[in-house]
């Protein structure tokens, strides 16, 4: 069964990355999804934290399906030294208020 998902009204791919944004309604809930432009760098070892933004919502085109990124997925981040756990010493910055989002607070 290979049939071609329906992208919900107010939705388009970003000319820059290719995934999906803008706002759409999704099973009476309406959602504001983030591409993958902006993602949140881990400050230890340079690298995206995970593929989405942290505490976005993205569209998943595969299902057809709205999906929220929870700050949990962090925790996921291994660095290329392959320690993890290192976001003990790191910050989870949100660019738009300076907020440390793992520890709480402004950042440095």
């Amino acid at each position: 069964m290979n049939e071609k998902v329906k992208v919900p009204a107010g939705l388009k791919r970003c000319p820059k990355c290719g995934y999906y944004k803008g706002e759409c309604i999704q099973d009476g809930k309406r959602w504001i999804i983030s591409c993958r432009c902006n993602l949140q760098i881990c400050k230890r070892c340079n690298k995206p934290v995970f593929r989405y933004r942290i505490g976005s919502n993205i569209y998943d085109e595969h299902d057809g399906s709205c999906w929220h990124v929870p700050i949990i997925a962090a925790w996921a981040h291994k660095c290329s030294d392959g320690v993890k756990g290192q976001l003990k010493n790191s910050a989870l910055i949100n660019l738009r208020t300076g907020e440390d989002l793992l520890h709480g607070g402004k950042s440095d």
